[in-house]
């Protein structure tokens, strides 16, 4: 995916969640949606490499991106429910990493 939002155009991975749970103590949380997280360094070789993800009150840092068919598109709601109750927006602070079978260099 590229990313297209303002300053500047980016390597981004974007995480498609179906709906899953996770529980803690007693608390049941319910999470689905859809990410768009930015590649730290996609121009580097090397094996395995950093994204981070945000969102602020249900409004993601990253939204828009260039799909593999060129076309802009903008969908990005991650949202979560604890317990029975309704889906809401979230906030998140995310950093992950991919790691592949070889050096790789992320870029369009």
């Amino acid at each position: 995916m590229i990313d297209v939002d303002e300053p500047n155009l980016a390597a981004a991975i974007l995480l498609l969640l179906e709906e899953f749970h996770l529980s803690c103590g007693i608390i049941l949380l319910k999470v689905r949606g859809s990410l768009l997280c930015l590649v730290l360094e996609p121009l580097s070789l090397k094996a395995t490499h950093e994204f981070h993800c945000t969102q602020k009150a249900g409004v993601s840092d990253e939204k828009t991106y260039l799909n593999d068919s060129g076309v802009l598109v903008e969908d990005t709601k991650f949202e979560s429910s604890s317990g029975e109750g309704a889906f809401k927006s979230m906030g998140v602070l995310m950093l992950g990493s991919m790691t592949f079978e070889e050096t790789v260099k992320i870029d369009d």
